[in-house]
Formats: structure tokens, sequence, C-alpha cells
């Protein structure tokens, strides 16, 4: 039970999974041989289970220090300050049995030194988790800010685009519809445009096909078709289908370009090519 948040600690605080992967070997074959050490506590005799906890416990710890100077050479963040502070442990219990040996003066000091080594560990490491707390505060609240400052980026994006832009979610219920869409198809307002189920028969002809195309081959789909407006006029439109996600929900999210000038130009062309060829 004291070895197990040894290992955990370090774990959370130097986040290993993030910085330091290549030691997770580390941590898998602690949390192994822990396991095994539990399972066989029953079949053990006390004699045995203090033998074999002392041996883990000197291993693990030695091999704790060995991967904090590790991580302290590869400049992860605080390994230095951890090391420092297991280190004084370690000296402090390897005092205190030098001491219960008899190699060093057993007094006062010596007889506490794995206490003293351990109070010290404590403070230390309570400062720099509570350093490591205000840290992954702040990056949470700096990333909400991060998050809100995109979030009102992009509506004025989508609110000034000049193309059009109407968002639908899987279902094919509409979630949103910019202004310039709004105009092109002649609705007075957002919520006039968003009342219209003729705006999805207008972008997408047949939902469950164009859903299933999104999402199986990820790409995205372009087609020029005709848009009826609110008053019931057609105008030729390039549309663009995309497939994404945002903040686990699945939106299908349409851009609707306006090519009547395209599409004139075209035939003004065709027509003088053809007055051209009959001349």
């Amino acid at each position: 039970f004291l070895i197990i948040p040894s290992l955990a600690f370090p774990y959370y605080l130097l986040d290993i999974k993030k910085h330091a992967p290549s030691v997770m070997w580390f941590y898998r074959i602690a949390a192994i041989l822990a396991s095994v050490f539990l399972v066989c506590i029953p079949m053990l005799g006390v004699a045995q289970s203090i033998v074999l906890i002392n041996t883990l416990t000197v291993a693990l710890s030695i091999t704790m220090l060995a991967v904090g100077i590790f991580l302290s050479y590869k400049n992860v963040p605080l390994a230095k300050i951890y090391t420092l502070a297991w280190f004084i442990l370690l000296l402090g219990l390897a005092v205190l049995s030098l001491a219960s040996l008899g190699v060093i003066e057993n007094n006062l000091m010596t007889r506490n030194a794995g206490l003293l080594g351990g109070v010290i560990e404590v403070v230390i490491l309570s400062l720099v988790l509570s350093q490591h707390i205000s840290q992954e505060r702040n990056a949470k609240l700096q990333a909400v800010k991060d998050a809100m400052r995109n979030r009102k980026l992009f509506q004025e994006l989508f609110d000034q685009a000049p193309v059009g832009i109407v968002r639908f979610d899987l279902n094919g219920t509409i979630v949103t519809i910019n202004p310039m869409l709004t105009r092109m198809l002649g609705f007075n307002s957002k919520e006039q445009a968003l009342a219209q189920t003729n705006v999805l028969k207008n972008v997408i002809t047949n939902h469950k096909l164009v859903r299933q195309q999104l999402i199986e081959h990820k790409e995205v789909l372009d087609k020029q078709m005709e848009l009826r407006t609110a008053n019931g006029d057609r105008i030729p439109c390039s549309v663009s289908l995309h497939f994404y996600e945002e903040l686990g929900h699945q939106y299908i999210e349409a851009y609707v370009t306006d090519i009547s000038e395209r599409i004139d130009a075209q035939n003004i062309r065709e027509y003088m090519e053809q007055e051209r060829m009959t001349s």
C-alpha cells in the first residue's frame, strides 16, 4: 500500500505517459510484480512476505531513483525536483539502515533519519504538486480562453463569409445557416430560413446517401445544382459537402456558391461561338 502510491505519484506529477513513454515498461513491470505479490500473500508465511516485500521495495526504490535521473537528463518538467526529494528520502532510509546495523553511530539523529528524510520529501513534493496543479488549472483556463476566442473568430468568419454555409446534423436537421445563404435563398431572417424544410431539400437531395458517403470515405463531395429560393426562383450553385466532428458531435456542412454569373458568361461565350460558326 506504500509502494503503489509511490509509483502512481510520479506517474501523475511528471506525466510519464506524455513526456517519457519509453519509461512505461518500468510501470508495467512494477504493476505486474505488485499484483503477483498481493496474490501470493495468502500462500506465503509472514517471514517470507517480509523478506520479499523488503527486497521488492529496495529494488523499486533504486529503480525509481534511476528513472528520476533519466527523466531529469531528458529535461522532463519537475523531474529534477522529484529526483532530489526521492534521493533525500532514500538517503534518510540508508542512514537509518546503517545505524541499525552498527556501521555508523546510533544516535537520535540517525535513528530518525528515515522520518526526517520522509518529512523533507513530503514538503518538497507537496510544493511541487501544488505548482503542478496550478499549472494544469492555468492551462485549462487558457485552453478555454483560446477555444472561446477561436469560436468567436469562427463565428465572425461564418457570418461574414462571401459564400453560403449551412450545417446539418446526421439526422438531417438544420443546425445553422449563415447570412449569405439566407440572402441568397431570399429569406428575410435566419430563423425564417431554419424553419423551411426546403433548404435541406435544396442542398441535399438524398441525405442518407450523402451522409453514408461522407462518413465512410471522409471526402468532400462537390456538385453543381439549382437551388430554389423562397419565392420559387431557381439559381445555379456549386455545392461542396464536408463531414466533420466538433465537441463530440458530428455534422455535415455545405458551402454554397452562386455561379449565375459564370453560367451566364459561359452561355454568352457559347452563343458567340455558335454565331461565329454560323457566319
